[in-house]
């Protein structure tokens, strides 16, 4: 029993006979022997009756130098023959025929064919030959101009009917606005005319007159209405419109009243000015006032307190506190004084002289009191005004 031939080797022998190789080129290139390779090619075709055809196609198509994909497009065009009624023997003449009609009626080949495949389909699926449809074309055609011309006619009868829509509307509007206005003096007239039988024959009669009187004077309603309206604002300010001239002679003519009332809105805007130089001489003796007891505050709140209130050198702040006993032991001595302020925690010296001076600002004052500022310094102790008078020695 020979060894077993792997499945690639025969995979490989049969596509080179399919090819069209020979057997002894086929046993070189796998190996296999004439009896081994003859034997599975036999098998094979026991298997396929139809592989001497596919091996024959396969040399034809390697002699001619052509792939599978063209002996697949070479089945369709054969197929497309075959619907067409063309034999191998008629397809010179049935391309002769194609490149003729194609050249006459200047469109390529290709686009004549797929037109006539396109028109055969046409008739297939409608039943009906070319010259029908071509028939049924031009009749649908024929209807579509007569509608056509109808949809015109329509169009314009529609136009027509918008305008006398529209001069309708103008029209029926006109109407109504006759129709208010006509209602109008309708209600007018029946207004008048129950106001007339209200008043009866003989108040209608009294006004005819007084109506005849004043035209008659050259008064028309109107003036008459403001005549009424002038008389009743008369009475509304108290001045009777049957009295007014004893109240002009009373009162002196317009000019006089307003001379009058100008004098007297003089009078009352110097006696303002003179009150406004009042208040403003009595707010600055307040505010004069006000620094005294300012400075007396802060007098008394040093004799209070024993401790001299100075300006930082530094921070400009008020927060450097003396005892009065050391500001007196400096000035005494000229000797200078110095203190920490409270608000940047620097040293401040101060020379005999400047604590002096503001001990002066304390004291002055009190030295040389004032209205209200009097009453206060003699309200301080008297301990403190010892106190004082030394400061001032």
């Amino acid at each position: 029993m020979g060894r077993e031939i792997p499945k690639a080797v025969k995979d490989q022998a049969f596509r080179l006979w399919l090819k069209g190789e020979s057997y002894r080129r086929i046993c070189a290139e796998t190996g296999m022997s004439l009896g081994a390779l003859s034997t599975y090619i036999n098998e094979l075709k026991k298997v396929s009756p139809d592989l001497d055809q596919l091996r024959e196609l396969s040399a034809i198509l390697k002699k001619n130098n052509l792939s599978i994909f063209d002996a697949v497009r070479g089945s369709k065009l054969l197929e497309k023959l075959n619907q067409l009624g063309v034999s191998l023997e008629d397809l010179d003449n049935y391309v002769g025929l194609v490149q003729r009609i194609s050249h006459e009626k200047g469109v390529g080949a290709e686009g004549f064919v797929e037109s006539a495949m396109k028109l055969m389909d046409l008739e297939r699926r409608a039943g009906k030959t070319y010259e029908e449809l071509v028939k049924d074309l031009e009749e649908k055609r024929r209807q579509v101009e007569e509608l056509e011309v109808k949809a015109k006619g329509v169009q314009v009868e529609i136009q027509g009917l918008v305008e006398r829509k529209a001069q309708l509307e103008g029209e029926i509007s006109e109407a109504e606005r006759k129709l208010s206005q006509i209602s109008q003096e309708l209600n007018r007239a029946v207004s008048t005319q129950e106001r007339l039988q209200k008043l009866g024959m003989e108040r209608v009669a009294s006004l005819v007159e007084f109506i005849e009187d004043c035209e008659a004077l050259g008064f028309n309603a109107k003036e008459i209405q403001n005549l009424a309206r002038w008389r009743k604002s008369l009475a509304e300010m108290g001045i009777s419109p049957d009295k007014l001239r004893d109240f002009i002679e009373q009162r002196g003519s317009l000019e006089r009243q307003l001379a009058n009332l100008s004098r007297e809105k003089s009078a009352r805007e110097r006696e303002v000015k003179q009150l406004m130089e009042e208040y403003m001489r009595l707010w600055g003796e307040v505010n004069a006032l006000r620094g005294e007891i300012s400075r007396l505050s802060r007098l008394s709140s040093t004799l209070k307190s024993g401790k001299l209130t100075l300006p930082c050198k530094l921070c400009r702040m008020w927060g450097v506190s003396i005892d009065l006993s050391s500001a007196e032991s400096g000035i005494m001595s000229g000797l200078w004084c110095s203190g920490t302020c409270i608000f940047c925690r620097q040293w401040s010296t101060y020379p005999a002289w400047e604590l002096a001076w503001f001990i002066a600002q304390l004291v002055l004052p009190a030295i040389r009191p004032r209205g209200n500022a009097g009453r206060l310094l003699s309200q301080i102790p008297k301990q403190r005004k010892d106190t004082m008078a030394s400061l001032s020695q």
